[in-house]
């Protein structure tokens, strides 16, 4: 310790000098229509391989929807529709933030969305996705 009965952070690892889980930095841009995207840096438990995990997440107002960054979601022209992939369990979701519904759009993993054609008169997407492919889903 640089002073008397008092250590700094920077004077000792940050695993002895902090809680797991302590949120170091939080910062945030806003993406339209009241959704965010909140990216932080935290401690990891001890015997992790870095000290430090830096994560994403999209929010609705106060709601997290999903640990993801903006470029793995899509969001409708009117800001009303969101699309997600739940990295807990890896289905596709579909956030609708009039009623703060969540509705399940895959049984499994199937890629990220990328890009999204909304056709609100026929009340579907077409969802592009990373590995490739695209499927059409009703809202």
């Amino acid at each position: 310790c640089s002073l008397p009965n008092i250590c700094l952070a920077d004077d000792l690892p940050l695993e002895q000098s902090l809680p797991q889980g302590t949120v170091l930095q939080e910062r945030w841009q806003d993406i339209g229509f009241g959704y965010r995207e909140v990216m932080r840096s935290q401690i990891n438990p001890p015997g992790m391989f870095e000290g430090v995990s830096h994560f994403s997440f999209i929010y609705f107002e106060d709601e997290e929807l999903c640990q993801c960054d903006r470029f793995d979601t899509v969001i409708s022209p009117d800001g009303s529709l969101l699309i997600y992939t739940n990295v807990a369990d890896g289905r596709l979701m579909l956030f609708r933030s009039g009623g703060r519904e969540r509705i399940r759009l895959s049984n499994e993993f199937v890629g990220y969305p990328t890009r999204a054609a909304w056709d609100f008169s026929a009340k579907q997407v077409v969802v592009n996705l990373t590995r490739g492919k695209s499927i059409i889903v009703p809202f």
